[in-house]
């Protein structure tokens, strides 16, 4: 491809971690790059097989001068909800981090024109509302793999992440341990354009109710939450001008 493409890609990759799906990649300071994988796998037979995934992200930086790329892949992750932004994007930003740091790479940081970063609270041993609370004022979204109390949570306490970064909570009472048969755990989605919320409730055999456009800063149900596969969730949209 040609040097103007190339450029053109970067700079695309590089907003799907300040604005997009890829927000548990951002590195403050460093202009960071990437893309998120959810694949199905398929059987003997070549029928795919259902609630499996091979989760992935890729990630790179400086995405105007690239110096590392970092690629991981997780198999079957057994989590409620196993996008490659969940589940490997986190991992790909402590590994480029760390590399980063070994290679001298020093931080850069464009005063006036910064995405709006957040500190991670410490939830971990919370009852599910209160780190739900927590979370919410923080400015965060979140997945929670069962109910009860927060066993352990990623990103983890004190890590800064831009605000609307989904936070995975790992809880005491699995969900996973009930009888999914025909139902689905509803997706986390705050942060999402209407085309990418759409898509994602359709991955996940859900229906949208769309009001209001821009980008989702309300859901009913929550995210975390079991329903029946088909169901509607309601998304509200915001504009970032207000």
């Amino acid at each position: 491809i040609s040097s103007q493409t190339s450029e053109l890609m970067c700079e695309i990759l590089e907003s799907i971690v300040t604005e997009g799906s890829g927000k548990n990649c951002y590195i403050p300071g460093y202009n960071v790059g990437g893309k998120t994988g959810t694949a199905q796998k398929y059987g003997e037979n070549g029928e795919i097989l259902s609630g499996l995934h091979i989760s992935s992200f890729i990630g790179f930086a400086p995405a105007d001068d690239p110096q590392i790329i970092v690629l991981i892949v997780v198999d079957e992750p057994h989590v409620p909800v196993d996008f490659g932004s969940i589940v490997a994007a986190p991992y790909v930003k402590n590994v480029l981090y760390e590399s980063l740091q070994y290679l001298g790479v020093e931080r850069k940081y464009d005063e006036g024109n910064e995405p709006e970063e957040v500190t991670v609270p410490n939830i971990t041993g919370m009852s599910d509302s209160d780190a739900i609370k927590a979370l919410k004022d923080a400015g965060l979204d979140y997945i929670a793999d069962g109910t009860g109390n927060v066993l352990k949570q990623m990103p983890a306490p004190d890590t800064t992440v831009l605000k609307g970064t989904t936070v995975l909570l790992y809880m005491d009472e699995k969900t996973l341990e009930q009888d999914m048969t025909g139902k689905v755990v509803v997706p986390g989605l705050l942060g999402q354009s209407v085309k990418e919320a759409t898509q994602t409730l359709k991955d996940f055999d859900l229906t949208i109710q769309i009001h209001g456009q821009g980008v989702a800063t309300y859901q009913n149900p929550i995210a975390g939450s079991v329903v029946d596969e088909g169901s509607s969730i309601q998304v509200e949209f915001t504009s970032p001008t207000g």
